[in-house]
């Protein structure tokens, strides 16, 4: 089940994700002043925020790694539940499904049979 409704907003990545993209990268490349006046007692500042401009790349995929992982463990135990509740003889899997009944498969949380239905666009 692909991130639906309205409980993927509960995901503390987003929170990170909009920190990260509307405050701390404008934040960092707007030091443009700092450049023009880097005395001893201010280089320490200029340096961060160099050194943000060349973190926030790698920061920003870490926070997409780790809405994503959320997300599936989101609906691993979404499709645990429902298991739980209807107990079904097989799962069909296709695209983001596929992927969630993998982790189930994974993680043992289910062990009857799968049908991974793998569609190809070309």
């Amino acid at each position: 089940m692909p991130p639906a409704g309205c409980r993927w907003c509960a995901n503390p990545f987003c929170l990170l994700l909009l920190v990260v993209i509307f405050w701390l990268t404008p934040e960092a490349a707007s030091n443009d002043k700092l450049l023009e006046q880097v005395d001893e007692s201010i280089a320490w500042l200029a340096r961060l925020a160099a050194a943000l401009l060349l973190a926030i790349p790698v920061l920003l995929r870490l926070v997409v790694a780790g809405l994503v992982w959320f997300a599936i463990k989101d609906g691993v135990w979404t499709t645990s539940r429902a298991i739980r509740d209807f107990q079904p003889d097989v799962v069909l899997g296709f695209s983001w499904g596929g992927g969630v009944a993998l982790w189930l498969l994974s993680e043992g949380r289910w062990k009857a049979p799968n049908l991974f239905w793998v569609y190809s666009g070309a």
